[in-house]
């Protein structure tokens, strides 16, 4: 009986080639795919580690505090003072009327680094005054910033009339206290509702329980902010 012809190795030798070709392909897919999200975690406006990043384009404004998420009033005192507000909110209202005098002259004669976070926390229920009002004073802190206690104030007081309040009669306000039309123009663009709704807010949802918050060197103060000089006192030591 004849032998059997030998089977050539080709096919083998093919398939083992188209194999291998698909294997190195998908490691160096894997390797982009891998390489593409590293790159979407870290690169410019992809998401980071606490959540997405701002949009491309999100505008901060010029007196923004070094981390980005609150506006900064006095120096670079070593002593740093944050305050979580929402102007829709009448428990800040409260604080404000209480406490914002002490804060301000701390601020302005250098005992403490204050950083402002206005908070859009209850635009949903104040059909978009916490952010108009954010804005507002945002704009005023930027533009004229020695009128930044005022309009705070002021933004407190009409939380009665927020939901009828538009940017433009908010603008109103600011020129009433004085200030100047690139202040009126920033309000009425509403120019920094980006930054407060995607870097101010995202990062205080992360941080704190409700508004007002207070941290003084990073500890959250615990003590009663409607009492007199409970907060002066619990920040300078006494």
């Amino acid at each position: 009986m004849p032998a059997a012809p030998a089977r050539s190795k080709a096919p083998v030798i093919i398939i083992a080639a188209v194999c291998a070709v698909l294997l190195l392909g998908g490691l160096v897919l894997g390797a982009v795919g891998l390489g593409g999200y590293l790159l979407l975690r870290d690169g410019d406006g992809a998401p980071g580690p606490d959540g997405p990043a701002p949009s491309p384009g999100v505008q901060a404004p010029a007196g923004v505090a070094a981390d980005g998420t609150a506006l900064q009033l006095g120096s670079d005192s070593s002593l740093t003072v944050e305050v979580y507000l929402d102007y829709s909110c009448p428990h800040c209202a409260d604080f404000s009327r209480i406490n914002d005098e002490d804060l301000r002259m701390l601020a302005e004669d250098g005992t403490i680094d204050l950083r402002i976070h206005p908070l859009p926390m209850l635009n949903a229920s104040s059909a978009g005054y916490s952010e108009r009002a954010a804005n507002a004073a945002t704009c005023v802190h930027d533009e004229d910033p020695g009128l930044f206690w005022d309009m705070s104030t002021a933004l407190f007081e009409a939380q009665a009339d927020g939901p009828a309040l538009s940017s433009e009669d908010l603008a109103e306000t600011a020129r009433g206290l004085g200030a100047g039309e690139e202040t009126v123009s920033c309000i009425t663009a509403e120019t920094y509702l980006p930054w407060i709704n995607e870097v101010v807010g995202p990062e205080a949802t992360d941080r704190i329980p409700g508004t007002p918050t207070v941290y003084i060197d990073g500890e959250q103060f615990s003590g009663d902010y409607t009492v007199e000089d409970e907060l002066l006192h619990a920040i300078v030591g006494e």
